[in-house]
């Protein structure tokens, strides 16, 4: 049987960010995304791709319009996640979400976004966050992308912060079929099941 680490007491109780420094010098961060600010920057997606780069342990979205063949893209931006943030932190707090979106899907006898993307290989901007919050509902759904800084965590660990920032990033509206295939994509991908096997010391709320 593991035992915990022991923790100190909560250094922030309320707003977006609770957190507890553990005895071995590692943090317990909590995140409230209710309390967050929604990112003021949007996009809007009819499909996807994401790959990982498996040297920087990076996944890269491909977020983007397509041809009308569904074979290409016509636009898209990027954005960078590291593995475990995507494929570990973000898919333990996802399995509600999807069953919401599957639920939804079953109701309006709608079928996941059919078409599998390569990861287009033009120039494009990049975005980098290390949070996700995903909404889904009937007509639409959305990603919203955070960052909290490693200059953040180092400072509230060393007791120089009682509250840590999240900054908003940048929010993706797609519709519902496609939010089905972006977690798909994640349920399949063969690192999914490394990352999940690594320590987490983070916990979305």
């Amino acid at each position: 049987m593991k035992r915990k680490n022991k923790t100190t007491a909560l250094a922030q109780t309320q707003g977006a960010v609770q957190f507890e420094k553990c005895a071995d010098g590692s943090m317990q961060i909590k995140f409230d995304f209710s309390h967050l600010p929604e990112p003021s920057l949007y996009y809007y997606a009819d499909c996807l791709a994401f790959r990982v780069d498996t040297d920087n342990q990076m996944v890269v979205l491909s977020l983007g319009r397509s041809a009308a063949d569904r074979k290409s893209f016509i636009d898209h931006i990027e954005v960078v996640m590291p593995v475990d943030k995507l494929l570990r932190d973000f898919w333990k707090s996802a399995r509600d979400i999807e069953a919401t979106v599957d639920q939804i899907l079953r109701a309006q006898d709608w079928l996941e976004f059919p078409f599998r993307m390569d990861p287009p290989t033009g120039p494009t901007q990049a975005f980098y966050a290390n949070l996700l919050f995903m909404a889904v509902g009937i007509g639409e759904s959305s990603l919203d992308f955070y960052q909290l800084s490693p200059r953040q965590i180092h400072f509230a660990k060393g007791g120089l912060l009682n509250e840590m920032q999240v900054l908003p990033v940048l929010r993706v509206a797609m519709s519902t079929p496609l939010s089905k295939r972006f977690l798909s994509e994640i349920a399949h991908h063969p690192a999914r099941q490394e990352a999940q096997q690594r320590p987490n010391g983070v916990v979305h709320a």
